[in-house]
């Protein structure tokens, strides 16, 4: 067990932690408004718990959570082995790639965040994420009434012409809609709690389903499908009337989740209404992705690199639909993106992780007798998130919770093996001053941690400022030295680069073209620049040519 001290620093992190995590974006100064400064507070509050368990490590501590600590250290080494031995320019690896920032740092951070959510052990803490969740769910949900009615008072551009939330997609807002779903409706439906509470819970649940459906995103819905379905299981279990129904619910769910399934292959009788065209793309993006891990089984192709691989490995079937010239930079399933960016050793690491969290699910089966809300609410929240992680992509904003609401029910599950009572709370006794020394160091360690994590992730984020900067100013000199800042970002290199081409400076384009292929000769993007350079040379075009038809091997434009 951690000291009540450092219970208590670590749950604050935690929760301020996934707060922020949830809602913050950064569209004023920032042309990546949402996943760059994401990471940055992720980063910030994963060192920061990073120190307080690094401090509060003991033979008691390993003894309690060494199968949570082996499996997550496994995980990180597999995560550092993957960016050292990736082809791919290591600094994706480390940052991740402009527009998902899902690299080293994410995952290390993440990763942190679970352990953290494992040993507070409180269930004050685990009631005060799931309040946190709900939180962060108005909080999106007032926002989208916001634009609905036709004021958005974030100044960022909205392509998709429906919500975003603080999530800057309507894929994501709609799942996590669907989990703030999920936790309602089992305050609802929660016989403990006040009846003002419940019946506040029931009124926000159709004002949830409004949201989803405006987001024209069928995942919030299979999310809320998930969180309802397990609720309501967790219902008919603690009612010794309705128990007698359990058997037959769960073969109806079963049977609908199947039905659900075919749909979405476009097939059966709810096929019309569930399938949609981005089901087919995303059969051919799972298929590269899978082809990446096959094709480089012990290594993958390194961390959010996917992008970068996906016309090498992509089927011939994919020269159809979605076409050649549609890419993508993640395979829409954080299994299979795992299994690319590191092999079978990272998929397996990161399904250890799952599994654990499993077994924690059954644990708390086996030991709850009753309706108690916070476990209910904790596993009807992750297993939505786990079930749209299988059709969508990993974004900050949603994979903090995946990892939180993980590491809290593995935590909730060893509350009764630990008899840690109901409300911990510090006990003060004589010896107090002994533990000023040790109680300090900790809350020190938590704010260097704090400091530390934040300017680990900054780069990324300063560089992306200097480039929007450089955007209003306009002038080539600015983008010259925006283009300069560390760490180049080959999507910013890009676009610097066509800039200066359309703008009547080729000798600038190509000094940039240059540098942008030696510094990311694996790219696709870097590649087909210099090829359509006017004064590239004929040798230059020609090594161009050459490498395209390497990494786009089933594109005949380049075999003519």
């Amino acid at each position: 067990m951690i000291t009540p001290k450092a219970q208590e620093i670590l749950g604050r992190v935690l929760t301020a932690g996934v707060l922020l995590v949830t809602i913050f974006v950064e569209a004023w100064r920032s042309s990546e408004p949402v996943n760059a400064p994401k990471m940055l507070i992720l980063s910030s509050i994963g060192v920061s718990a990073l120190f307080v368990i690094a401090l509060s490590w003991s033979r008691n501590f390993w003894k309690l959570y060494k199968q949570p600590i082996i499996l997550l250290l496994v995980f990180w080494i597999l995560c550092f082995f993957t960016v050292i031995v990736s082809k791919d320019n290591s600094l994706v690896g480390i940052f991740g790639t402009k527009g998902r920032s899902t690299g080293l740092i994410t995952y290390l951070s993440l990763s942190v965040l679970f352990l953290a959510a494992v040993v507070v052990q409180s269930r004050r803490y685990y009631d005060l994420v799931i309040k946190i969740l709900i939180a962060s769910g108005l909080i999106n949900l007032a926002y989208n009434f916001i634009y609905i009615f036709g004021f958005d008072p974030i100044p960022w551009s909205n392509p998709f012409g429906t919500i975003l939330g603080t999530f800057g997609n309507p894929n994501f807002i709609s799942s996590f809609l669907g989990m703030l779903f999920s936790v309602l409706l089992a305050y609802a439906m929660n016989p403990s709690a006040r009846s003002r509470y419940r019946a506040l819970s029931a009124v926000a649940l159709p004002f949830i389903v409004f949201q989803i459906i405006y987001s024209n995103s069928i995942q919030g819905l299979f999310v809320c499908g998930i969180g309802a379905a397990t609720v309501i299981f967790f219902y008919l279990r603690s009612n010794e009337k309705l128990k007698r129904l359990l058997l037959f619910y769960v073969i109806a769910v079963a049977i609908m989740g199947f039905v659900s399934v075919l749909g979405m292959l476009q097939k059966g009788p709810l096929a019309s209404l569930i399938y949609k065209t981005s089901v087919s793309l995303r059969g051919e993006y799972w298929a590269a992705g899978l082809n990446m891990g096959l094709a480089n089984p012990f290594t993958g192709v390194g961390l959010d690199s996917y992008g970068n691989w996906y016309r090498l490995y992509r089927r011939p079937s994919a020269m159809i639909l979605p076409g050649p010239s549609v890419v993508s930079d993640s395979a829409h399933n954080v299994f299979i993106d795992f299994f690319a960016s590191g092999g079978f050793p990272l998929f397996m690491a990161y399904i250890s992780i799952q599994v654990l969290v499993l077994i924690a699910i059954f644990r708390i089966l086996k030991n709850l007798t009753s309706f108690t809300f916070i476990p209910v609410a904790l596993i009807a929240a992750w297993l939505g998130y786990t079930g749209q992680s299988v059709i969508s992509i990993n974004q900050i904003g949603l994979a903090i919770w995946g990892w939180v609401l993980g590491g809290a029910i593995v935590g909730y599950s060893l509350l009764d093996s630990h008899n840690i009572p109901i409300e911990p709370k510090a006990v003060k006794t004589k010896k107090i001053k002994k533990n000023d020394r040790s109680e300090a160091a900790i809350s020190l360690a938590a704010i260097v941690g704090l400091v530390i994590g934040f300017f680990l992730a900054l780069p990324p984020v300063r560089a992306d400022m200097a480039w929007r900067s450089a955007l209003k100013v306009g002038n080539a000199g600015a983008i010259d030295s925006a283009m300069k800042i560390w760490p180049q970002n080959q999507r910013t290199l890009n676009s610097g680069i066509v800039m200066f081409a359309n703008s009547g400076l080729p000798e600038k384009a190509l000094e940039w073209a240059r540098i942008d292929v030696n510094a990311h000769s694996e790219n696709y993007v870097a590649w087909f620049t210099l090829y359509n350079l006017k004064g590239a040379s004929e040798q230059e075009k020609s090594q161009a040519l050459a490498k395209l038809r390497q990494l786009d091997p089933l594109n005949p434009e380049y075999f003519k």
